[in-house]
């Protein structure tokens, strides 16, 4: 369910279920759409994808291979299920992840709720700055058909 109050806040609610791992080889793009703690775009909307790569089913992880904007570069991310409540998938955080291209990348830590049945994901990516300037974001993330 997506709600819309006359202040401009939304809310977005889904029955809680379990979530199970991912088929090696499943592959997702989504159009992702990021905002701040103020509801105001930090970015354009952008193109992100993955393919699932590998599954530890004792731990309820599985790594997949990730890219932004463009799929030319790809980088591993490891993610867990029913993190931190049933439903949700937790995106680990790492740093200095080596990227196709020989690059590395840090890769920030997430929560994502996939919305049953309507090919939307909230994700929130919480704060992890230093220097005591909030950057955590709220992204809407539309799966592509």
């Amino acid at each position: 369910m997506v709600s819309l109050n006359s202040s401009g806040e939304f809310f977005l609610a889904t029955k809680q279920r379990t979530l199970v791992l991912p088929a090696i080889g499943a592959s997702t793009v989504f159009w992702n759409f990021e905002l701040n703690t103020t509801n105001q775009a930090v970015t354009a909307g952008y193109q992100t994808g993955n393919t699932v790569a590998s599954l530890d089913s004792i731990n309820g992880r599985w790594t997949r291979t990730s890219w932004n904007v463009t799929s030319a570069v790809t980088y591993p991310q490891t993610l867990e299920i029913n993190k931190a409540r049933n439903g949700y998938n937790h995106r680990l955080a790492a740093t200095g992840v080596t990227r196709s291209d020989g690059s590395t990348v840090n890769v920030r830590e997430f929560y994502a709720l996939t919305m049953r049945g309507m090919g939307i994901s909230p994700v929130y990516l919480p704060n992890n700055s230093t220097t005591g300037t909030a950057n955590q974001l709220f992204i809407l993330a539309v799966q592509r058909p």
